[in-house]
C-alpha cells in the first residue's frame, strides 16, 4: 500500500515539473532574440590590432609655492673636513616654478635633472640670487634651443619668469656642450667633466675679484694660495656639484618623486658611498689628468 501511494505521488510531481518546463520553453521562444554583429571576411586585407608601446612617463608637475630643501651634510666634500654650518649649508626655501624650469629643460635634452639642479643650486641658489640660473656669460650655439619664440614666450609670462625659463634651457645646453668638450680632451671622470663647466684652468685669489669685490682667501672651502689652484689637477667645482647632487638634491623626497618620472638615458650612474669617498679624496682619477 505504501509503495503504490509513493508511486502516485512521484507521478504527480513529475507531471507538474513537465508542465512548468513546457511553459518556460514557450516563454523563451516568444522572447526577442539578440542581434549578433556580422563580420565581413571577404576582403583579403586583414587589419591586425596595433601593439601599443608603453608611453614615456609623464613628468609630475612641481606645483606652485616654495620647496623646503634641507642640507644635513656634516663633511664638506672638497675639504673632507667638518662643514661650516653658517656658510656652507644650503638649506632654505626655493621656488618650485624655477625647479620646474630646470626639470623641463633636462627632459627636453634627455639630460640628468639631478646634476642640472645641483649646478643651478651652486650658481644661483636656484634663482634666489638672480634669474641667470647657471651664471652663464656665453650662450652655447651648437645645440639648437627648442624654446618658443622669445616674443611669444614673453606674452605668456613676466620677464623674470621668462629669464629663468630661458636660462634653465641654456644651463642644460651648456652642461652638454662642456661635457662634450671635456670628453674630446680625454677627460673621463665625472668630477673633471663637471669641472669643465666652471673651467679647467688655474684659479688665483684675484680671479673673481671683479665679481666678489675682493680677493678670495678660499675657494669651495679650500685655502687659495697666491700661486693658485689648478682645477684640472684638483677639480674642486666638480666635487662640489657631485656633493650637492648626491647629498642635498637627491635627499629631497619631493624632488626625487618628480625627477624620477623623467626619461634620462644620459644620467650618470649611481655612485656607491665608497666611490664618492674616493672621488672626494681625489683617489679616483684614472686618465682624467692626461
Amino acid at each position: 500500500m505504501r509503495l503504490i501511494g509513493l508511486t502516485k505521488l512521484n507521478g504527480s510531481i513529475m507531471a507538474k515539473v513537465k508542465k512548468e518546463t513546457l511553459e518556460m520553453m514557450k516563454k523563451v521562444a516568444r522572447m526577442e532574440k539578440p542581434k549578433m554583429p556580422t563580420m565581413d571576411v571577404s576582403s583579403t586585407e586583414v587589419v591586425m590590432p596595433k601593439f601599443e608601446l608603453q608611453k614615456e612617463p609623464v613628468a609630475i608637475p612641481m606645483g606652485k609655492g616654495k620647496l623646503s630643501l634641507e642640507d644635513a651634510r656634516k663633511i664638506r666634500a672638497t675639504t673632507q673636513k667638518a662643514i661650516n654650518p653658517k656658510t656652507d649649508l644650503v638649506s632654505g626655501e626655493y621656488d618650485k616654478a624655477t625647479i620646474q624650469h630646470v626639470l623641463d629643460a633636462s627632459k627636453r635634452y634627455n639630460f640628468d635633472p639631478y646634476t642640472a639642479l645641483a649646478v643651478a643650486l651652486q650658481e644661483s641658489k636656484l634663482g634666489n640670487i638672480d634669474s641667470n640660473l647657471g651664471h652663464l656669460k656665453d650662450m652655447p650655439t651648437s645645440i639648437e634651443s627648442k624654446l618658443p619664440d622669445a616674443k611669444e614666450a614673453k606674452k605668456k609670462m613676466d620677464f623674470e619668469e621668462y629669464s629663468k625659463k630661458y636660462s634653465a634651457d641654456a644651463l642644460v645646453r651648456m652642461l652638454m656642450e662642456k661635457k662634450d668638450m671635456a670628453e674630446k680632451k680625454g677627460l673621463k671622470d665625472e668630477e673633471h667633466i663637471l669641472q669643465a663647466y666652471n673651467g679647467l684652468g688655474k684659479v688665483y685669489p684675484e680671479t673673481e675679484s671683479d665679481y666678489h669685490g675682493y680677493e678670495m682667501a678660499k675657494i669651495y672651502g679650500v685655502d687659495l694660495p697666491k700661486e693658485g689652484i689648478d682645477m684640472k689637477k684638483n677639480p674642486l667645482y666638480g666635487k662640489q656639484i657631485i656633493d650637492l647632487r648626491e647629498n642635498v638634491i637627491k635627499k629631497n623626497p619631493e624632488i626625487m618623486e618628480i625627477a624620477k618620472t623623467y626619461y634620462n638615458p644620459n644620467a650618470p650612474k649611481q655612485h656607491s658611498k665608497q666611490e664618492l669617498v674616493e672621488i672626494f679624496k681625489g683617489k679616483k682619477r684614472g686618465k682624467a689628468n692626461k
